[in-house]
């Protein structure tokens, strides 16, 4: 199923997984937390010499969890280190006492979920987090006149919050999960990878994800797609690749996640528009996920 190239490529990943653990563990940066022990907490750099956010800390949880090299040492203090970029408002920074921000907040409630899934923590208000608060800040971005999600308090919607915030709406819905790996997205076979879950057609579906799934959509079909092709911001604003990914893995996310229908929200919209299911975590296709955990784990 996987062409001579992939394979090159696998082959590589294992003989580089133990330069790539070094080299990760060099960006640490330890620091005393603003906790009542003082205990130390850890942020990784983006780079060598390079600034301290939780986009270091959510790279590097994703490859490292998925190469199988998420290590105790690597994950010393790093939970305790994005539990502390929590702001006022419920959301997440990019590092402690900044801005609440939506594509910040993604990276931090992805990490901390593969962080809480390795450390056997049994969800994510166990680690620290104020569930309420994130919940709260989380919904109260659909904006309900467009449809789509602004990306901070006050600022207007931006296509590429399909994914980054309705992707952290996703990841929160799955909170408590036993599946290691869960994706949320619902298969007929048993996954022995801990990705998918099985259909039961015996139960109602859940109540699905906290935003409104079908005016999300209209958003992304009707205003983010451009008539000539790929997707973009807003109306008005060009088209380009980072808004065409980001709008279209918000969708896969909206129509996949927590739903065994499998079907356009909205009745009006045509069956092909329906995307192959992506892992709202890793943002690739579940099957990718499974077979790169068959691989390395």
């Amino acid at each position: 199923d996987y062409p001579g190239a992939t394979k090159l490529a696998l082959d590589l990943l294992q003989r580089k997984r133990d330069a790539l653990l070094r080299w990760y563990i060099s960006l640490r940066c330890e620091r005393e937390g603003d906790n009542p022990n003082g205990s130390m907490v850890c942020g990784y750099r983006m780079h060598n010499d390079g600034e301290i956010d939780v986009r270091a800390t959510y790279c590097i949880c994703s490859a490292a969890s998925l190469l199988n090299i998420l290590t105790e040492e690597l994950m010393e203090g790093m939970l305790e280190h994005v539990v502390e970029c929590q702001t006022y408002e419920g959301g997440f920074g990019g590092e402690p006492f900044a801005e609440a921000h939506g594509g910040y907040t993604f990276c931090a409630l992805a990490a901390l979920q593969i962080l809480t899934k390795a450390k056997g923590i049994k969800d994510l208000e166990a680690s620290g987090v104020n569930l309420v608060s994130l919940r709260d800040w989380l919904v109260h971005r659909q904006m309900a006149y467009e449809g789509g999600f602004q990306g901070r308090s006050n600022k207007l919607v931006d296509g590429c919050y399909s994914f980054w915030v309705g992707g952290a709406i996703a990841i929160l819905s799955l909170n408590g999960s036993d599946l290691p790996f869960d994706s949320g997205v619902y298969d007929n076979c048993h996954d022995e990878c801990g990705v998918t879950r099985m259909i039961d057609d015996d139960d109602d579906e859940g109540p699905g994800l906290l935003f409104h799934q079908e005016l999300l959509e209209r958003y992304v079909l009707l205003c983010a797609q451009d008539v000539n092709g790929g997707l973009r911001d807003k109306p008005s604003k060009p088209r380009d690749f980072y808004h065409s990914c980001y709008n279209l893995s918000g969708l896969s996310v909206s129509q996949n996640v927590l739903s065994s229908k499998r079907k356009p929200s909205d009745e009006k919209c045509d069956a092909n528009n329906i995307l192959g299911a992506s892992h709202p975590i890793y943002n690739i296709r579940v099957e990718r996920v499974k077979f790169m955990i068959s691989t390395f784990h």
